[in-house]
């Protein structure tokens, strides 16, 4: 549950930066969050691709945690202990 719920958290920021972009300046270029601060599209971009890839990691794990839970693993192979 925690790693589902990190993940929508996580999901939520990156959707956040992304709708609250705004370009600054044009020569030389720079983006801001609701006109605070600048930083360079580049990295911008990155920290909108990071927030999502940590969400989409969240998730993975929070799918592999609930097929533990539930019962849904591989069977253990030939000689391995339970």
């Amino acid at each position: 549950m925690r790693y589902f719920v990190a993940g929508h958290f996580w999901l939520f920021v990156g959707m956040v930066l992304f709708v609250g972009k705004k370009g600054e300046r044009y020569s030389p270029e720079y983006d801001s969050f609701a006109g605070y601060g600048w930083m360079e599209p580049s990295t911008y971009n990155l920290v909108i691709l990071a927030s999502l890839a940590v969400a989409a990691a969240c998730f993975v794990l929070a799918r592999r945690a609930g097929s533990e839970r539930w019962g849904r693993v591989r069977p253990p192979s030939k000689g391995e202990v339970q």
